[in-house]
């Protein structure tokens, strides 16, 4: 477990000894769906702006205010004014490296990470139970698909939303399935 007591990205944690004595570490983050997006990241506001930016006053307040709003619909109305909306905008998508890396690897978060060595996952498996067709990629492989990808506001692959019964209280990030 987390330091939070929270579950890490890293569902398998294994290690290949080798005979020229160099051990290879597997840490395989796991999505087993049929959608073709899930579930990645649950946070609250204050963790995205500890983890990714606790200087930068600017993305602070974006995250805040997306968390309250729970849409990029509503954000918009939270903020009103055009040029303050597309500040957080540029702000947030000029940490959308880091976000992606923390959202499924779960490197960065150095406050919650009792093991970075088991913790922080470096393989991501994305299988479909229904079509059997699996995908077994390195988290920087995935990354760069995610970079390749069209963008949604501010500048994601990922959804961004809330868990059921938790707007106002928690972020939600959505992956894609590739």
């Amino acid at each position: 477990k987390l330091n939070n007591l929270g579950s890490p990205k890293t569902d398998v944690h294994a290690v290949f000894y080798t005979t020229v004595r160099k051990n290879i570490v597997v840490n395989i983050n796991i999505k087993n769906t049929t959608v073709k997006s899930v579930s990645c990241h649950d946070y609250r506001a204050k963790d995205f702006c500890r983890v990714v930016a606790p200087n930068d006053l600017d993305f602070c307040k974006a995250v805040n205010i997306f968390q309250r709003a729970g849409s990029w619909g509503n954000f918009k109305e939270l903020v009103r004014d055009d040029e303050k909306y597309k500040k957080y905008i540029n702000v947030i998508k000029s940490y959308m490296p880091k976000i992606a890396r923390w959202a499924i690897s779960g490197a960065g978060d150095i406050e919650n990470l009792g093991c970075k060595e088991k913790q922080v996952a470096n393989y991501l498996l994305t299988r479909n139970p229904k079509t059997n067709n699996c995908s077994f990629i390195t988290v920087e492989e995935y990354l760069k698909k995610l970079d390749d990808m069209p963008k949604n506001r501010p500048g994601a692959p990922f959804q961004w939303t809330y868990p059921s019964g938790q707007r106002q209280k928690i972020i939600q990030l959505k992956m894609p399935v590739l």
